[in-house]
This record gives structure tokens, C-alpha cells and sequence, in this order.
């Protein structure tokens, strides 16, 4: 993890800043690790509040027999959430290294990072499925030891599916739902992102990898990982990283 972040940091640099309607939201070193410019961090500890088992959303068709997420502490219907095609577009992406320029994309109160509704990551010939999932972040749903978590730990896909992910945040501070390991080809730096600056939902979506694989999930703000905010995502048997294609 530390040479994924320190390659990104050094990609992307330390923080991309986008100013909207007189308000500044700052998108810091995007693979996690590097200073922001607000102090969203703050609060004090939860104490080790346990695990309340929010409601986990999950909707849409499953084509090939999905797995349905296991760990999760309940599933409803899911609400409309803002669109991950709203807001307003920003060409001036950032450069991986690589020929490829990152997407940003404002969405409500927060912002969606390399979106991904239609190109076919390596190995996938058509979209396999549609899959809708909702994931609630906050202090309420951190353990022992921790002030911030997701929900649940672990999230469960089938290969080739096209993911639309609502990002709840239940917090006053900015947090992020930050998926790492996708092929580069179609997402620079391997990465996408959802990030909700304070109490909200924002909607993005992208389509799973053509391969087996385990991918690490996260947020990505100085120090909300280390205390708590991480998970796992398992496409199809799950396996090693791809290390990008």
C-alpha cells in the first residue's frame, strides 16, 4: 500500500482543488496519505461505538448468479440518489503519468472520480450485469478502536458488472468510498473514487474487471483509514490484484 500511494502521490500530486460557487472542495493525493487543506478530520472519538448495522441498499439484476454481499446488515430498496452523469464536467483532468487523464465529475455535494458507464475493462466482451449498491460511512458504524467505518467490510461483485455505488455519508466531515486495482486502461491510476463533503449521497458507477480479483477499498483522507474506514471488494473467485492492464 505505501508504494501504491507514494506513486500516486507523486502522479497526481499532493491536491487537486475545484472551485465551485464560491465553495472550495479539495481532493487530496487520491490514492491516500497526502495533506489536505481542510481540517475534515476533526472530531473526537466515538469511544469505540460497535457496529449498528446500517442499512445496506443494494438493487438490480444479477446475471450469472451475483453474490449477494455477505456481511451486510440488511438490504431495502434503493432511493434515488443523485445521478453519477449529473453535475458539471471537468476537462482539465490530471495526467497519470501514463497518457490517460483523470475524470472528475461534481456531483450534489461531492464529487465522482473516473466514472465508468460504457468501456469495457480487459477481458469483459459485453456488460455481464447491472448491479446497484448503497454504502453508509461514518462514526456510527465504527468498532473498537475505531472513530470512522464503513458499514460492512466486506462487498461482494460479479465480473464484467456495471456497479452503480451511492455513497452515503453520515458524518459532518468529507468522506470518500476510494476502490483501488482496476485495470489503467480504462481507470487512470487504477482508481475510482465517490466523495461526499459532509452529511449527503453522491452516485458514480463503474464496471468491474474481467478478472478474479480482490481490490482494496478505502477513504482516503488523512487518516480516516487508519482509523477505520477500509473494506474489501471481491470480483467474481477474488485473487491477487491485477496491477493494472
Amino acid at each position: 500500500m505505501v508504494a501504491r500511494d507514494t506513486l500516486a502521490a507523486l502522479a497526481v500530486g499532493a491536491v487537486l482543488v475545484v472551485a465551485v460557487a464560491g465553495t472550495v472542495v479539495g481532493f487530496g493525493a487520491l490514492a491516500g496519505g497526502g495533506p489536505m487543506l481542510d481540517g475534515d478530520d476533526a472530531g473526537s472519538d466515538n469511544g469505540g461505538a460497535p457496529h449498528s448495522g446500517g442499512g445496506q441498499t443494494e438493487t438490480g439484476d444479477h446475471h450469472g448468479g451475483g453474490h449477494d454481499g455477505s456481511g451486510a446488515s440488511g438490504h431495502d430498496s434503493d432511493s434515488g440518489a443523485d445521478d453519477h452523469g449529473g453535475g458539471m464536467d471537468h476537462d482539465d483532468g490530471m495526467d497519470n503519468g501514463g497518457g490517460m487523464m483523470m475524470d472528475m465529475r461534481m456531483a450534489g455535494n461531492g464529487t465522482v472520480v473516473n466514472g465508468n458507464a460504457e468501456t469495457l475493462p480487459p477481458g469483459c466482451t459485453e456488460v455481464a450485469g447491472e448491479r446497484s449498491v448503497t454504502v453508509h460511512g461514518g462514526v456510527r458504524h465504527a468498532g473498537g478502536g475505531e472513530m470512522y467505518s464503513f458499514e460492512r467490510d466486506r462487498l461482494e461483485l460479479d465480473r464484467c458488472t456495471r456497479v452503480t455505488v451511492t455513497f452515503e455519508n453520515e458524518d459532518d466531515v468529507r468522506h470518500q468510498w476510494m476502490i483501488h486495482g482496476l485495470p489503467t486502461s480504462v481507470y487512470p491510476m487504477g482508481m475510482f473514487n465517490v466523495e461526499v463533503d459532509g452529511p449527503g449521497s453522491v452516485t458514480g458507477t463503474f464496471i468491474t474487471p474481467g478478472d478474479d480479483v480482490t481490490l482494496d477499498t478505502h477513504c482516503s483522507l488523512p487518516q480516516h483509514e487508519q482509523k477505520g474506514m477500509q473494506m474489501t471488494v471481491v470480483v467474481g473467485e477474488g485473487g491477487d490484484e491485477p496491477g493494472g492492464h
